[in-house]
């Protein structure tokens, strides 16, 4: 039987989180196949990909129908994205820290979604490791999802 299953972003997850991620992107499957969730973004009448959103959602953001909208990735590239992570933890500023958190939650989905769970796992049990006497990480870490009974 299906179960629900808190987001580690958005609304159910950490307010700094949620604050950052006010919305989610779903994406549909492809109706002639079973293997893609964006093949069928674009068909033979549309010229430019397209998305839905509650007109609540559109009006808080003044955008009309039709309107472009940009949709922005976080992680372009993988271990540049890990370096900026531990840069960012290194400042010990809590601003700093809340931008870490929302950058290893991404990159831990990332990784979870490319099966490369393990890699992430191990970055992230080195990471609890180096910074072991930062207790107040360690909670957000856990708070996040990222505890290491998770990871």
């Amino acid at each position: 039987m299906p179960r629900w299953t808190p987001d580690r972003e958005g609304f159910h997850a950490d307010p700094v989180l949620r604050d950052r991620y006010p919305l989610v992107l779903l994406t549909t499957r492809q109706r002639q196949a079973l293997n893609s969730s964006h093949a069928d973004v674009l068909t033979s009448r549309d010229k430019h990909p397209w998305m839905e959103i509650s007109i609540a959602d559109a009006t808080a953001r003044h955008v009309a129908d039709g309107d472009r909208v940009r949709v922005r990735v976080r992680v372009h590239n993988v271990n540049a994205a890990w370096r900026r992570a531990e840069d960012l933890i290194k400042t010990t500023r809590l601003k700093d820290c809340d931008e870490a958190l929302i950058l290893l939650v991404d990159l831990h989905d990332l990784a979870e979604r490319d099966g490369r769970s393990a890699d992430a796992a191990h970055r992230l049990r080195v990471l609890r490791e180096t910074y072991r006497r930062r207790t107040a990480l360690l909670q957000r870490l856990d708070r996040v999802g990222l505890d290491p009974a998770t990871t």
